[in-house]
């Protein structure tokens, strides 16, 4: 009797979909009836000991993600502090500008304002002159 052998890359575990789930069962089946043997031989490391290779081969740096823990975490960490230090910033530096602009105009101002609006015009008026 004929031994078959199918060797799938196929991981149940893994698998969102699980597409390929009922294929050696049917296989195995279609071939017990024309009398032959098989055996199923899965060929997959798992997610965590593909990366754990990959760690061990080419160092931690490697990782798109970095492990959250050691001096790995200061990558999660840091950025969340430099962001409520920037926010909380910018609340103090706004909250002093709101607070400083709330003088009131003093008649000084406004004759100020007067007289450069004055030049202004003035200063228009004397290019709108046509040359003699």
């Amino acid at each position: 009797a004929p031994n078959i052998g199918i060797v799938t890359a196929y991981n149940d575990m893994l698998s969102a979909h699980q597409p390929f789930e009922t294929y050696p069962a049917l296989i195995r089946k279609a071939a017990k009836a024309s009398g032959a043997t098989v055996q199923v031989a899965g060929g997959v490391a798992s997610d965590d000991e593909i990366i754990t290779f990959i760690e061990q081969r080419y160092g931690g740096q490697v990782l798109l993600v970095p492990k959250a823990e050691g001096v790995d975490a200061l990558v999660w960490i840091l950025p969340v502090v430099a962001a409520v230090a920037g926010v909380t910033g910018l609340a103090l530096v706004f909250r002093t500008w709101q607070r400083a602009g709330t003088g009131s105009v003093t008649d000084d101002d406004r004759a100020l304002v007067e007289r450069a609006l004055r030049d202004e015009r003035g200063a228009r008026d004397d290019h709108d002159e046509p040359e003699r």
